[in-house]
């Protein structure tokens, strides 16, 4: 019976067949040990030793079980288990009884901890998998999911065949369930909406500009976006029933969508099965509509945020250019006609009261004159200069609104049309703010005007009668209000991605309630479940580390701290520098550097990375390609050469050819595949474990880098400090310890990278995944950032601890547990001045719960939940109360990093990793000033992606010609000299790859390197 196809054959081999063990791998797990000796020595046969011991091995490194015949497939491995047990001949695992093995399997299990596969955790997996494959992409990751489970819950993994069944039957069941409730719930009419929307209509005649947003910002092109986005508005009210009956998650639109994406129109009519294309239909309506209600808010913020800092540039230049003048006029006025009036005033009543003589009189009023002038009452004056900053402030704001109405013209012909089709979320918006769009948006020029959501300063510049029609007043108010609210999350979208209520993106109440134990269990958050009992033993770690710090610096112990009279502390910044930049190229003695293009060849010839491009098209296409096309394009793409002058550099390659392989082979899909296959090969070499953690800890960190952005772009912004005068945004990128770029993403100049390296965290556990290595932890780092408190609370649920490089460490706030830590409590050189609100954490444990499922599962992603939880109203307790446990988390955090010298080196130098792969970037993103000529999210996500999938192939050449250099190389001492130089520097070199000149790729011809892979994965490198 053959096996279902859900890996490629290789990974499906490589999974079926016991892991290959690297030296240290193997002198680790096969061992004998306290945890196992007291099994093998009540064993009686040496072949029930051997088979034992080799059962033991296999299943600590995959936490399955293989059958005799495959334990003894590793020669070396069963001579370190004859080594370790002792054994004077060689034996044969054949003798090994089955029955027997059994036996040990369930000794094995107890001895691990892990519970035996059965029907009931079978079906679990069921149910799991039927989670899953509504939330992920394809069935390898919904496969990898299963695997991941049962690891994490420490039941025994079944076999390939059982994974891959249960994966295929939850997709199966998955779409069949699917295309039953598409048939039960359309209608006749939906139907025809769905089929019209093939057809021609008065929007478009073009199919192709419905599945792309134009990123311009000119009032054709905005009001053209208005127009489509209006079209798929009355389409998308006319299938919502039928998409509430299908129940799909964002991430399943997105999937029944893609497939509208990559095909075009005629593949799309060809489609026999018509229930299955209205589907698909449905899906890439609703995610049309979403992103267009998206793109248009995008484009009404960056509109009038424009606007609003052009308002306050004119406002801060008429002041500074005024400023002496208003003093002067504006103290003389304010002193005559508010003083000089209360003394008349004064002096009226005495001269006109009778009660007083008329010599009297005029003495009292000369006396009152006289006293003003030598001696001014104190609280008066108090009043005058009040009145004077009001009568200033006032005028200032005018100057401000003076910008605003002139702009209200053009604004309002820009965004009106957006304003008057977005649906707004009425439930959970700010209810004088809808009221005043429904009314606006029914008729924009109705004068009845809603002004309770007017500021002081609004009525007054209302009102004041300066020969500006109200109307158009009114309309720039509204706007300005209405951009505040949306970033203040007052005013919210019902339909989108971006804009959404908080609560819509988690997962929803009734699933909540109904499948909580379900949905905990698949997100292997069940351990956290007991809040209290979290709190309590984090807490009580808390204040050890306070104990500890304290006694250690007391006692002498760290050198590197150092406290003031004051009490404060300051901490000795370590020194972890290191640059290897030249120890690469000076080893090409034969060469003064390499070829982009012939490297490029080169590692293709070992990774295969060119078979994760595959054609878009679904039929009727070519399925191969010339392989120089690919290198072409990703050059061209990668680094940032333009298709034009690619061609004009390249030999037999047209500007055509590289449009067309772009287009059809090229997609941000493909890349980040490509990318993983590299990511994946460098793994699998030995050279790259001298960087390996010794106490089996993964070690990461991320890092953003801004790029201009040359095109039209709604998601890019202008920041003076970073762009000039131009717009760009900053590409993320994640490195390990290996030097290996496992994640990137894109995001606004003015987004903090932190959600995103959240995004990073879940997403790469594929990427990260060693074969045969017993990995006991993951430390992320950042600079300061990409660090927030809430952060180290969401990685926390994600079993990553955070150690971020914050600056001025020493002045950040650190918090308590328990009283007797206070500052108050404490003599103690290093307390805390106040302690976490517990109270606030437990109250809402079950909300940050169900958030971190969300999350894990991924149902929305870190970068949407954290970022909308950021910018709303300061009274979101759920965000407050993941701050506070998020403090708490990094005040321990704070105490590890003062007290272990390491962990601050091992920090600086993960970072100095990236920070070089950021310069590497712009060795590879070189052409064309570094700026970026693609305006669109997928299109700047492909781009990104093929400079990094160059970086990595850099990276991956560097390793294999060490891995080759170091081969041949008969001296120890040289060796020593090499393994030194490699370990305490880097491979992000790239001084010796020559990335420009004429490039013939039919020139490029691979075969530089002696040693085979093979022997490149087996080198003895080891200590």
């Amino acid at each position: 019976m053959s096996s279902p196809k859900i890996l490629s054959k290789s990974r499906e081999r490589a999974f079926k067949e016991v892991p290959k063990f690297s030296k240290p791998a193997r002198n680790t797990l096969i061992a004998v040990n306290y945890k196992n000796q007291p099994i093998i020595h009540k064993l009686k046969s040496d072949i029930n030793k051997l088979g034992f011991l080799m059962q033991w091995a296999y299943f600590g490194s995959r936490g399955m079980f293989f059958d005799s015949n495959k334990l003894q497939s590793r020669p070396k491995d069963i001579k370190k288990a004859h080594k370790e047990l002792r054994l004077s001949k060689t034996l044969d695992l054949n003798d090994y009884a089955f029955e027997t093995a059994v036996k040990h399997r369930e000794m094995i299990l107890d001895a691990y901890g892990w519970s035996k596969y059965t029907k009931d955790d079978e079906t679990i997996l069921k149910s799991h998998a039927l989670i899953q494959v509504d939330h992920v992409k394809s069935k390898t990751e919904a496969f990898k999911a299963l695997y991941d489970f049962c690891w994490e819950s420490r039941i025994e993994i079944p076999g390939y065949n059982k994974l891959a069944s249960i994966v295929n039957d939850s997709f199966l069941k998955y779409e069949t369930q699917i295309m039953e409730r598409f048939d039960q719930n359309v209608s006749v009419n939906q139907k025809r909406v769905l089929t019209d929307l093939l057809e021609q209509n008065d929007v478009t005649d073009s199919f192709t500009e419905l599945k792309k947003i134009n990123q311009g910002e000119t009032k054709t092109k905005l009001n053209k976006n208005a127009d489509i986005l209006n079209l798929f508005k009355t389409s998308f009210i006319e299938i919502k029933p039928l998409l509430d009956g299908l129940d799909l998650s964002t991430k399943g639109i997105k999937n029944f969508a893609d497939w509208i994406y990559t095909s075009d129109l005629n593949q799309i009519k060809r489609l026999k099965n018509k229930t299955k294309l209205k589907l698909h239909l449905s899906a890439f309506i609703q995610d049309q509509f979403f992103l267009r209600q998206d793109a248009s808010v995008d484009a009404t913020l960056k509109k009038l945020r424009y606007e609003t800092n052009q308002a306050k540039s004119y406002q801060r230049n008429k002041i500074e250019s005024n400023e002496q003048e208003s003093i002067e006029s504006g103290q003389a006025v304010a002193l005559t006609a508010v003083s000089t009036r209360e003394v008349l005033r004064r002096c009226g009543e005495i001269l006109n009261d009778q009660t007083y003589m008329e010599a009297e009189r005029n003495e009292k009023a000369r006396h009152l004159i006289e006293s003003y002038f030598i001696s001014e009452d104190p609280d008066f004056e108090d009043n005058v200069l009040l009145f004077q900053n009001d009568l200033s402030d006032i005028e200032n704001r005018q100057k401000y609104y003076e910008y605003l109405f002139a702009a209200s013209d053009r604004v309002q012909k820009s965004i009106t049309p957006f304003i008057r089709t977005l649906m707004f979320d009425e439930d959970h918006s700010c209810p004088l703010l809808i009221s005043a769009i429904n009314k606006f948006a029914l008729d924009t020029n109705n004068k009845d005007f809603e002004k309770e959501f007017f500021t002081k300063y609004d009525h007054i510049n209302f009102d004041l009668d300066d020969g500006i029609p109200k109307i158009t007043k009114y309309k720039i108010i509204l706007f300005t209000h209405i951009e505040q609210a949306i970033r203040n999350k007052n005013l919210t979208l019902k339909y989108s991605y971006k804009y959404r209520h908080i609560n819509s993106y988690l997962i929803s109440d009734k699933d909540w309630e109904t499948k909580k134990e379900t949905l905990l269990k698949s997100a292997r958050l069940d351990k956290f479940i007991n809040g209290e009992e979290i709190l309590q033993s984090m807490g009580k770690i808390l204040t050890e580390s306070y104990e500890k710090v304290n006694k250690r610096f007391l006692d002498g112990e760290n050198e590197d701290l150092k406290v003031n009279a004051n009490g404060n502390w300051k901490l000795k910044d370590p020194d972890a520098a290191f640059d290897s930049s030249k120890f690469i190229p000076g080893l090409l003695t034969d060469a003064k550097y390499k070829l982009l293009y012939e490297l490029i060849t080169e590692v293709d010839s070992y990774t295969d990375f060119s078979s994760a491009f595959k054609h878009s098209s679904n039929k009727h296409a070519n399925k191969s390609i010339d392989k120089k096309l690919l290198y072409a394009t990703l050059m061209s793409l990668g680094n940032n050469y333009g298709h034009h002058t690619m061609a004009k550099s390249s030999k037999g390659i047209s500007s055509k050819n590289l449009s067309d392989t772009d287009l059809k082979w090229f997609s941000a899909e493909n890349v980040e595949k490509a990318n993983e296959i590299v990511v994946k090969f460098i793994q699998k070499l030995s050279m790259p474990t001298l960087y390996n953690n010794k106490n089996g800890i993964i070690h990461t960190s991320s890092d953003g880098k801004k790029i201009v952005v040359a095109v039209e772009s709604l998601l890019a912004n202008y920041s003076y400090k970073y762009f000039d005068k131009e717009q760009g945004i900053n590409v993320n990128s994640s490195v390990d310890e290996q030097q290996r770029f496992y994640h990137y993403n894109i995001l606004t100049s003015s987004d903090r990278e932190a959600p995103y390296m959240m995004d990073s965290i879940v997403s790469s556990e594929a990427s990260l995944f060693r074969e045969g290595e017993k990995i006991k932890g993951r430390v992320h780092s950042t600079d300061t950032h990409g660090y927030t408190e809430a952060i180290f609370a969401g990685l926390h649920f994600l079993n990553v601890s955070f150690a971020p490089r914050i600056k001025n460490i020493h002045k950040q706030a650190i918090y308590g547990f328990e009283a007797k830590s206070l500052q108050k409590n404490t003599t103690n050189p290093i307390a805390p001045k106040t302690a976490i609100n517990k109270k606030l954490i437990l109250k809402n444990w079950d909300s940050i719960l169900r958030l971190m499922a969300t999350i894990k599962l991924r149902v929305n992603t870190a970068s949407q939940i954290f970022r909308i939880l950021s910018s709303s109203s300061p009274d979101n307790e759920l965000y407050k109360a993941l701050k506070e446990f998020g403090r708490l988390i990094k005040s321990n955090f704070i105490l590890n990093y003062i007290d272990n010298k390491p962990l601050r080196v091992s920090i600086q130098k993960q970072l100095n990793r990236v920070e070089l792969g950021q310069k590497l970037s712009g060795a590879v993103f070189h052409a064309r000033k570094g700026k970026l000529y693609v305006g669109t999210p997928d299109e700047m996500q492909k781009v990104v992606g093929c400079t990094t999938l160059i970086k990595n192939l850099i990276i991956c050449w560097n390793y294999l010609f060490l891995s080759d250099y170091y081969s041949k190389l008969n001296s120890k001492e040289d060796k020593e000299m090499v393994i030194e130089s490699i370990r305490k520097g880097s491979v992000i070199a790239w001084d010796h790859i020559n990335m420009i000149g004429q490039f013939d790729f039919d020139q490029a011809v691979p075969g530089s390197f002696t040693t085979t892979v093979r022997e490149m994965m087996k080198l003895k490198i080891y200590d």
